[in-house]
Parts: structure tokens; C-alpha cells; sequence
């Protein structure tokens, strides 16, 4: 009995004893470990991080696309015989879904328009769309002019307490005044007395100081306007500021509105009313001004005015391949090319045998329609209502006779595609690529016919261009994109894992890249920070080395398996 108790504890020590050194063993080299191929399992930064550095190369793969199209090649180049052998042909065909998902977010900010729909799915066009002229009141210059002497005074501006009236007198009698209307609205005249003129135009005022001076005899008149006045008045109603404000006697509604920093998202801008005395004097569009140029009823304000904007109309939006793509407000046409007109009409690019628009049917339901007008002439006949989006999608992405060259060549670019087009009519030489490029292993991105699946054709560019190797060459079909990749890519790139309570730590887990190796030595004594207090010690003298890599200027220190030293 006593001898069957020595054995099963020896057998148990024997376990105990193999299980420590596997831990031991997996736990050091656990630490430290070297990629030799594009990650794909990585962490979600370290994604991010490749697929940056693809995309500044000029390389529009994924990570998974590259990796699996040369685990391809090199499936195929083992299996390949000879060259002498080789026929011509595909290698397998790697298809991918290359179908995304894009949504609308509506955010707090989001315009009174966009409010009224959905988040829904969206294709290929931007959907972050203003409402038409909003800018020009967040961009504008706010400056209340109290003087505006460059300005001429227009003939129907009405004389107020405050103005200033030059008077030049020459003849018999000489003389040079600046006469201030005063609060009882008069001015006095040398050798003429009091005048009344409060209340007149400067055309009416003027005719009548001539009438009044014409008393002296031999003497002649000239009469002009110095300072002028200011004014109280009031900006009310949907504007970002609405107050009472005291501006210059010169200002006109654009200027209240300026002052008054503009409509509010749910102010009209087509519908800006001037009233004085309780009565509508008035109507100001925006639209004129913003689309014409037109300020014609852009008038000279008076003391007391009220600038009124009203709640907007119908508001509708159109996106896409228009020159100017926004939130609109409909004031008396309500048909798609008022619209279009609007919005500066359609680009080149656009593909006007399907336009979409998004309608919302009685508070019920939201439909979709599609117009198909390719010379645009029903466009004028298509009643469109209060919430409509317009959708003006674009013609194909790509060429549909050009290849595309990306990645570590000297001549990246779009080639025009002819019949017989192959690789080595775009890259012939080895000048033609750039330095360090990774021979071994080049990329063809082909959409197959009809579906337009995505097929990777992994090929041997050194071979093709060093060996000229014929059977690499391979025939090029319309919108192929060929991709060639710098060595840095595929070069192994280790890395270490640190894990533990030490300062630096941003996730449980941290993976540093290896960028130098070999460089030891102990923390510079101020430069990095400490283990945690209370948790693992100094490295122990004679029992651990000096730290195992050294990523730029970030040593990482290992006691025993577990890290104890960080970087801060």
C-alpha cells in the first residue's frame, strides 16, 4: 500500500514538474513573437495601422485581400511545373463580397429637413446637406456702421434728429457749415434762421433749402450729407439673435440680418418681411440676392423698423451630381427643373436615367420614385412637395476603357485599355519601379462579367520583369486594377506583448512593434516611468537580464514571465 502511494505521487510530481516547464517555455517565448505575413487577426488597431499604410501606398486592398491572394500564388507556384510547361491560365480565382453598408446618423444639429425623415441606408452620394445660404451668415463679417461716408446718400433717404447737413455757401456770402438736425428735427441757417427738416428726403430737403437760401441774394448753395444718424430697430421673429438693435441710418434689411446673424434653421429665407407702422412695407427673398444678385428690395431701414422672418415653406433637398447640392425652400414653382435651377443644374456626371426621389405620403409612409428622363425634358412636368429628397445619382465609377496601375511603381496611374493590352505594356522594366518593391508576389483586381465579382490573379512580377517570363503575362481586360506592393510590407515584423499593473498600460493587453533590436541597457533614471507601487519589484541583479527588446526608446523589462517595467 505504501509502495502504490510513493508511485502515484511520483507520477503526479512527473506531471506537475512537465507542466511547469511547458508554461515556463510558452510563457518566454510567448512574450516575444515575430509576424511573417500581413495580419489578419490582429488587433483592431493594428488593422487600422495597415490598412493607413496601404492606402497612403496607394494600395486600395484590404489586408485579407493581399494575404489570401498570396497564400494563392504560393499554393499554386508549388504545385506549378516547369516553366516549359506552364500553359497560359488563371490561377484559382479568389472571389470576394464587396457589398457595404453606409447609414445617415441624425444628430442633435441636424437640419429641420433632415429631422423629418429617417435614418435609412444610402448608396453613393453624400446625404450632409445645408439649407441654401446659411453659410454666407456664418461666414459673414458682422460690423454695425454707425459712419458709412463712402456710401452715397440715396435721394429718398429720410432726414432724422442726428443727421448731419454740409452746407457751402459762395457768392456775396461765403461760408462752409456742418449743421446737426437737432431732437425738434430743424437746423439753422446764417441770415435764414430755423428749418424744418425733419421728416423730409434728401431730394425734398435739398429743393428746399435752395428755395430758402435763394433769399440771399448773389449767393450760391451746394448741399450734401455728413454723418448720418443712428437708428433703433428690431430684428424678430426665426433668427439666430433676434433683439432690438441700433445700427447705421445707411442700413438696409441685409444688414439687420447680418447684425441679427442670420435666419434660423427654421427661419425662411425666401419670405423676410419689413414692417413699419403695423404695416407689411416689404417682402425680401434671399434667393434673389443669393442666386441673381438682385437687391432691388433690399431697402434703407427707418428708426423703429421691424425685420420679420417668418417660419420657412416647403423645404426639399437634392443630392448628388448637381452644382449645388442643398436643402431648398419652394416659394412659387414647385416643379423638379425649378429645382434644378436652383441648384445650378446637373453635372457631367450625371446619370438622369434613374434619378430617385424620397417622399413622405400624409404623415404615413415614406416612397421611394424613379425618374427616368434622359434628355431632361419631363423633368419641368414632375410636381414635387414639402419634404421630398432628390437623389441624382452618378454615372459608373471607373472607366470602362482604362486599367489602373497603383502601388510602389514610378508611373501610378489610369492607362487607356486597348485589345491585347497585357502587365509588361504597363510595367516593362525594372525602372519602372520604384526601390525596394517586393518582387516575388504582384496583384490583378478584376470584376468578372456579368456579376462583377471581385477575382484576385496573383502573379510573379520578378519573373516577369527580370526573367520575362511569358506565362505571368498575363492579358488585361477593361477596369483591371493592378497593384504592386514595397518589400516593407511582407519583411517580418515582431512585436511584444506587454501585460500586468504597469503604468503605460492603455488596454489589458498592449502589443508594441519591434522597430530596433539588439540595443540594450538599463532605463535612463528619469526618463521612464515605474512598476506600480506595491506590485512587482526591480529587476532582481544576476536572476533577469537587461530588457528583452527595446521598441525606438521604450525598453520593456520581464521578470521571470511576468513584465514588470513600462515605458511611460
Amino acid at each position: 500500500m505504501q509502495n502504490k502511494r510513493i508511485f502515484t505521487l511520483l507520477i503526479l510530481l512527473i506531471f506537475f514538474a512537465a507542466g511547469h516547464i511547458i508554461y515556463m517555455t510558452a510563457a518566454n517565448t510567448g512574450n516575444c513573437q515575430a509576424q511573417t505575413r500581413i495580419p489578419s487577426s490582429t488587433t483592431l488597431k493594428d488593422q487600422r495601422t495597415i490598412q493607413s499604410d496601404l492606402q497612403k501606398s496607394g494600395i486600395n486592398l484590404t489586408p485579407e485581400e493581399i494575404q489570401k491572394g498570396k497564400e494563392a500564388f504560393e499554393k499554386q507556384d508549388k504545385t506549378t511545373t516547369e516553366k516549359t510547361d506552364r500553359k497560359e491560365k488563371f490561377p484559382e480565382a479568389l472571389k470576394f463580397s464587396t457589398e457595404t453598408k453606409t447609414t445617415v446618423e441624425i444628430t442633435k444639429e441636424a437640419s429641420l429637413f433632415n429631422r423629418a425623415r429617417r435614418i435609412s441606408q444610402y448608396q453613393d452620394i453624400p446625404l450632409d446637406l445645408k439649407p441654401f445660404g446659411s453659410e454666407f451668415f456664418q461666414e459673414a463679417t458682422v460690423r454695425v456702421l454707425t459712419e458709412r461716408k463712402d456710401i452715397p446718400v440715396p435721394l429718398d433717404y429720410v432726414i432724422g434728429p442726428g443727421d448731419e447737413i454740409n452746407i457751402l455757401l459762395w457768392g456775396r456770402m461765403s461760408a462752409q457749415l456742418s449743421l446737426i438736425v437737432d431732437r425738434d428735427g430743424k437746423i439753422t441757417i446764417p441770415e435764414v434762421g430755423p428749418v424744418q427738416v425733419a421728416g423730409m428726403t434728401f431730394d425734398q430737403m435739398s429743393k428746399y433749402l435752395i428755395s430758402k437760401t435763394g433769399q440771399i441774394v448773389g449767393t450760391n448753395i451746394d448741399i450734401s450729407m455728413g454723418s448720418t444718424r443712428t437708428i433703433p430697430i428690431f430684428v424678430l421673429g426665426d433668427v439666430n439673435r433676434p433683439g432690438a438693435y441700433t445700427i447705421g441710418g445707411l442700413a438696409t434689411i441685409m444688414d439687420a440680418l447680418v447684425t441679427a446673424r442670420g435666419p434660423s434653421e427654421i427661419g425662411s429665407m425666401r419670405r423676410v418681411e419689413l414692417r413699419r407702422k403695423d404695416k407689411i412695407v416689404t417682402y425680401f427673398d434671399l434667393y434673389d440676392l443669393f442666386l441673381k444678385g438682385d437687391k432691388s428690395r433690399d431697402v434703407v431701414l427707418q428708426a423703429g423698423d421691424v425685420v420679420f422672418v417668418p417660419v420657412t415653406g416647403p423645404l426639399v433637398g437634392i443630392a448628388g451630381n448637381v452644382k449645388r447640392p442643398a436643402i431648398y425652400e419652394l416659394k412659387d414653382k414647385f416643379d423638379l427643373q425649378n429645382l434644378f435651377d436652383m441648384a445650378g443644374g446637373i453635372i457631367p456626371g450625371a446619370y438622369t436615367q434613374q434619378m430617385q426621389v424620397e417622399r413622405i405620403v400624409k404623415n404615413e409612409k415614406q416612397i421611394v420614385i424613379d425618374i427616368n428622363d434622359k434628355t431632361l425634358d419631363n423633368v419641368k412636368h414632375f410636381v414635387i412637395q414639402d419634404a421630398d429628397l432628390v437623389k441624382v445619382f452618378s454615372i459608373v465609377d471607373f472607366d470602362e476603357n482604362a486599367v489602373y496601375l497603383n502601388g510602389n511603381v514610378k508611373r501610378p496611374g489610369k492607362y487607356a485599355f486597348t485589345t491585347g493590352l497585357r502587365i509588361k505594356d504597363l510595367v516593362s522594366q525594372a525602372d519602372d519601379l520604384k526601390n525596394e518593391t517586393y518582387l516575388n508576389y504582384a496583384l490583378i483586381k478584376r470584376e468578372s462579367p456579368p456579376s462583377r465579382e471581385i477575382v484576385l490573379i496573383p502573379f510573379n512580377l520578378g519573373k516577369l520583369i527580370l526573367q520575362n517570363d511569358a506565362a505571368y503575362n498575363y492579358e488585361l481586360t477593361p477596369r483591371d486594377q493592378i497593384f504592386i506592393f514595397h518589400q516593407s510590407l511582407f519583411k517580418d515584423q515582431p512585436f511584444v506583448t506587454v501585460e500586468g499593473e504597469i503604468r503605460g498600460i492603455s488596454e489589458p493587453s498592449d502589443q508594441y512593434r519591434i522597430t530596433t533590436q539588439g540595443q540594450y541597457g538599463a532605463p535612463v533614471p528619469g526618463q521612464y516611468g515605474a512598476p506600480v507601487p506595491g506590485q512587482y519589484g526591480a529587476p532582481v541583479p544576476g536572476q533577469y537580464g537587461a530588457p528583452i527588446w527595446r521598441s525606438g526608446t521604450r525598453p520593456i523589462w520581464r521578470s521571470g514571465t511576468r513584465p514588470i517595467w513600462h515605458s511611460q
